[in-house]
């Protein structure tokens, strides 16, 4: 493989923001607090929120690119 595709910007966005949603909610599965309860409700829930319209935009872009849209 000497030719690589390059990862679209909002794609690498939406993967850091699911995996850092994830990780909180796995901190609140981990301990159930009263902390890690508001970290998943005003952190974790937002950010894997903003990975899927991140995605969903880089997919219609990707199919507007290819003119399937």
């Amino acid at each position: 493989m000497t030719g690589s595709a390059q990862v679209p910007l909002l794609l690498r966005l939406s993967m850091a923001a699911a995996a850092l949603g994830a990780l909180l909610s796995l901190a609140l599965f981990v301990h159930a607090g009263p902390y890690t309860l508001v970290a998943f409700m005003f952190l974790a829930q937002p950010l894997l929120g903003l990975a899927m319209v991140l995605f969903a935009i880089q997919v219609f872009k990707d199919l507007r690119r290819e003119r399937l849209l």
